[in-house]
């Protein structure tokens, strides 16, 4: 987290300007604002806070992040001018492709064999797209064209900033058990940030994800 704006009591004095009242500290009546705000969707005073992070993640994680656009603002790292060696990412674990039945998601680990053998072949493939990537650069290839080699699992960097209103909304579908494994870790570190600097919206919220 590089930043906030904002907290509980931002909120409920965008709510209760409606009445032309205000809050000077938040009290048992503010919090169930808050809550009856969130429940019944009332969503516009958890604009008027926001919250900004730097992120590290595969590009395969971030793509899936980026369609989270409503409320929010993107930054990335860009490859045109910067042609320092990538780094990819590696998997605590393999897993299974899950029944035909469900479309996305992923079943159960694999063997033990299993995970030596796509390690193996995961490491031969990125080894070789990041060698390919570092022999064009030393021909003199433009980096804006070397890096169409690079694998998804390329970590990449940027800066998102967000609403209250649409963090919340990222960690609600990004915690969701069909969510994909990696991205609910990242949703999880998101939500912690969210509950240390407005944990009277964080409960409720969780309040209704139950």
């Amino acid at each position: 987290l590089i930043d906030h704006f904002g907290s509980d009591l931002t909120v409920v004095n965008c709510a209760r300007v409606s009445f032309n009242k205000e809050s000077l500290d938040i009290g048992e009546k503010d919090a169930k604002l808050i809550h009856y705000l969130l429940t019944h969707e009332h969503t516009s005073p958890f604009r008027h806070c926001f919250l900004q992070w730097r992120i590290e993640a595969p590009i395969f994680i971030l793509r899936q992040w980026m369609k989270h656009t409503v409320g929010c603002a993107w930054n990335e790292m860009s490859r045109r001018y910067v042609s320092t060696p990538p780094r990819v990412y590696h998997f605590e674990k393999w897993k299974s492709r899950p029944p035909k039945s469900i479309k996305q998601g992923a079943g159960g680990e694999l063997s033990e064999d299993g995970q030596a053998l796509c390690n193996e072949i995961y490491e031969k493939a990125t080894s070789k797209a990041l060698s390919t990537y570092d022999d064009l650069i030393k021909m003199g290839v433009a980096p804006e064209q070397a890096r169409a080699v690079l694998p998804q699992s390329m970590i990449t960097s940027c800066v998102w900033s967000a609403s209250l209103q649409s963090a919340l909304h990222f960690v609600r579908l990004r915690l969701s058990s069909d969510a994909q494994g990696e991205i609910r870790e990242y949703a999880q570190l998101i939500a912690n940030d969210i509950k240390q600097n407005f944990p009277v919206t964080f409960d409720a919220f969780m309040d209704g994800m139950k």
